[in-house]
């Protein structure tokens, strides 16, 4: 009953509003309950309120949509969906082909990979359609994989059948179907030019670490360095993922003209900005949404004696003033771990570990 009245929603939207005041005020203060003896954050403090009040809303929705009477059946939802992912999927993806008098390299074969995942992903969506649709006119019957494949379409969620083949993320199921679609589009264009993009969207990728690893083997195989003589060295350039793109052939200017690397792109950074006028990383206020990075150049180069190894395999170098910045696929962090970047900055580490820095593939949260 506390719910189901205008009046006592208006009230609820009155104390998640206050909830979220408590946080910060709107001069940009950091918030009241922070303490700066224990070294918190006043960004990650921010985000934790901002995540507890809208998990509140979540929460409070559900119980009221349970007690309103619903406007559309499980069935006709799973409908709604089923005729819009057939209509934008393509159902298969065709392997890479070479144009004609070019070698195979190892951008190549990463291709490959990518194109084999992104077909055993679209296959495993089109099987469970294809089940939905004979259920959905009577030709076979309900069985309790499919009742759960329906209830996902319905809740918006991403059914796990199709979760446990792709990518970590937080999408909704319409927003987890339309970077899917984008994802293909990119692989299928990359798939026609033959060749490696102007700037490749890492963050479209399955596995990112293949791409930095074939950068790196590609060219010590090219110039004969001992691959544990090998460091890749992240430069962070002054060009957005359009302005590249537009270069077409001519990035190799953007990236120093040397072809030692590999620009890429979709890279957010979380909890601090990026200052391209400075090149380096500076404090963002709290509450702030993760801002994109300028186009990025992978740059492999060979050292003297035995490089150092980060977390993933792949050497990439350190100077003074720099942050070893985590790298991961969506807002959850912990296991969606991808690699490690080190980026240019003017303050200590220290600041940017306590403020939780990280840099996202997929910045959207699902608060």
């Amino acid at each position: 009953p506390f719910l189901e009245n205008g009046g006592d929603s208006r009230v609820m939207q009155g104390i998640l509003s206050q909830l979220m005041s408590d946080g910060a005020d709107t001069a940009g203060r950091e918030p009241a309950a922070l303490d700066k003896r224990l070294g918190v954050n006043a960004w990650a403090e921010q985000n934790r309120v901002i995540s507890d009040g809208f998990q509140l809303q979540r929460e409070i929705g559900q119980v009221m949509m349970v007690r309103r009477k619903r406007e559309i059946s499980r069935m006709d939802k799973a409908k709604m969906s089923l005729d819009e992912i057939q209509e934008r999927l393509p159902r298969t993806m065709p392997n890479p082909q070479l144009p004609e008098g070019a070698d195979k390299d190892l951008y190549f074969y990463f291709l490959q990979r990518e194109v084999t995942r992104m077909r055993a992903l679209m296959d495993q969506v089109w099987s469970c359609l294809v089940d939905i649709e004979l259920v959905l006119e009577g030709a076979r019957q309900l069985n309790p994989e499919q009742d759960a494949l329906i209830q996902a379409m319905y809740s918006d969620r991403v059914p796990s059948a199709w979760a446990s083949k792709a990518y970590p993320s937080l999408r909704p199921l319409g927003g987890w179907f339309s970077d899917l679609v984008l994802r293909c589009d990119v692989l299928s264009e990359w798939q026609r030019q033959g060749q490696l993009p102007p700037s490749v969207w890492i963050g479209g990728l399955f596995q990112p670490q293949g791409l930095v690893a074939a950068a790196v083997v590609q060219h010590a195989t090219q110039m004969s360095w001992p691959l544990n003589e090998v460091e890749v060295h992240m430069e962070v350039t002054r060009k957005t993922a359009d302005e590249v793109m537009l270069l077409g052939a001519g990035s190799a200017a953007v990236a120093g003209g040397r072809g030692d690397g590999v620009l890429v792109h979709g890279l957010w950074l979380e909890g601090a900005k990026w200052d391209v006028r400075l090149g380096a990383m500076e404090e963002l206020k709290p509450a702030h949404s993760p801002g994109e990075m300028p186009v990025v150049l992978l740059r492999v180069t060979r050292v003297e004696g035995q490089a150092t190894e980060n977390p993933f395999g792949v050497p990439l170098k350190e100077s003074s003033n720099t942050y070893n910045c985590p790298v991961y696929y969506t807002q959850q962090r912990g296991d969606t771990h991808v690699f490690s970047a080190v980026l240019r900055t003017r303050h200590g580490e220290q600041a940017w570990v306590r403020a939780g820095v990280a840099m996202l593939l997929d910045p959207y949260s699902s608060v």
